[in-house]
């Protein structure tokens, strides 16, 4: 568990560091620090935040599963692993699960004009329905979640 002292500190100091958070990447801060996402179009980023520790989570997904996987190089790039991982990582910093807020942002339809024959075209809509899978079995951080 993290010394709530120097969270406290950190801060108080107000150096804050803006953290970018990539493609397949997850990473987890605490305040004053900022996590960023950009680019995000069909992507889907899952948001983690505990109010009690002043800490967060953030993955930027691009798949929603890793079932089809030919490398698992990148995991938190599948949103399924990602929720998984981001738990995992925030409870092992002291973030109790019920105290853990989520959101999602994204999932956007990059093609909106061609037939949605194919799965390339409807990739943000499978990631949202695969997170939104991942809460229905038993998954879902806090019961305070907002957002899609």
């Amino acid at each position: 568990m993290p010394d709530l002292d120097e969270l406290d500190k950190a801060r108080r100091s107000g150096m804050a560091e803006e953290i970018e958070v990539g493609m397949g990447n997850l990473k987890v801060a605490s305040s004053p620090d900022k996590l960023v996402a950009r680019g995000i179009g069909s992507c889907l980023v899952i948001t983690f935040y505990d109010p009690r520790l002043h800490m967060g989570a953030l993955a930027h997904t691009m798949l929603p599963d890793s079932r089809k996987a030919e490398s698992m190089s990148l995991p938190a790039k599948y949103a399924g692993n990602a929720i998984e991982i981001m738990i995992e990582k925030m409870t092992a910093m002291g973030s109790r699960l019920y105290d853990i807020e989520a959101k999602i942002v994204g999932g956007a339809n990059m093609f909106p004009n061609i037939e949605h024959e194919n799965a390339v075209t409807m990739i943000g809509e499978e990631n949202i329905e695969t997170v939104k899978k991942t809460k229905r079995r038993g998954h879902q951080a806090g019961g305070r979640g907002r957002g899609r």
